[in-house]
């Protein structure tokens, strides 16, 4: 997979979601660490796995999931995975 230009959106952000699916950008991110806040990653993991199963259309949809010594990073992997992404972004170390 080659990638000029990666699209980052927080996933709790719906607006930014829908305009980042929107763009021509080579692929999207959807970001579950950094960008949401923890009172709303358990939400934001929920709306990423229903847009995921929703079949978009769209190739080329990355998840970054939340760091591994993190207790959001076992529960993001299994709502993620099972959805077939086009790939999974370890966070930052």
């Amino acid at each position: 997979m080659r990638l000029r230009n990666p699209l980052f959106a927080p996933a709790d952000s719906e607006r930014k979601v829908t305009k980042a699916l929107g763009s021509p950008a080579d692929a999207v991110i959807l970001d579950l660490e950094d960008s949401i806040t923890p009172t709303a990653k358990v939400a934001a993991r929920g709306a990423t796995a229903a847009l995921l199963a929703s079949n978009l259309g769209r190739p080329s949809v990355i998840v970054r999931v939340n760091a591994r010594d993190t207790e959001w990073y076992l529960p993001d992997l299994v709502a993620i995975v099972l959805r077939e992404p086009e790939a999974i972004l370890l966070p930052k170390f």
